[in-house]
């Protein structure tokens, strides 16, 4: 992971999360970018994938 991910939760809740943490952010959540550094992470769903759900190309993939 690179960069930083600020999410805030339905009851103002903020978690931060950086480069080496590895978080969970519950359903309900928005959440940004912090600074300048793009952000990137590597997700794990529980259940339907957030790019099929968001129509991201190239999704294609079935979660098993």
């Amino acid at each position: 992971m690179s960069g930083h991910l600020v999410a805030e939760l339905s009851d103002g809740t903020r978690l931060e999360s950086g480069p080496g943490s590895v978080f969970v952010i519950p359903a309900g959540h928005d959440a940004w970018v912090a600074g300048d550094e793009p952000c990137v992470i590597v997700q794990f769903d529980a259940s339907e994938s957030a790019a099929r759900h968001f129509n991201v190309a190239g999704a294609t993939a079935k979660a098993g």
